[in-house]
């Protein structure tokens, strides 16, 4: 992964998995990142357990 990672507010938001890739889905479309990029971070994102989910949108994402 290069460049700067995109802000996604999660303190205090619901801690289900699929809102929280709900809502790193939406803050990557916004700043441009292409289908194939959002598929790739939703792919690796799902590949594993909650942890890995948490892992992974912490890679991509600026946590907030």
């Amino acid at each position: 992964m290069s460049g700067t990672r995109p802000k996604v507010r999660l303190i205090g938001q619901d801690a289900n998995a699929f809102f929280i890739l709900g809502l790193c889905l939406a803050v990557g479309r916004r700043v441009g990142w292409d289908d194939a990029r959002l598929a790739a971070v939703l792919d690796e994102a799902l590949s594993d357990d909650y942890a890995h989910l948490l892992s992974t949108v912490n890679d991509y994402f600026e946590i907030e």
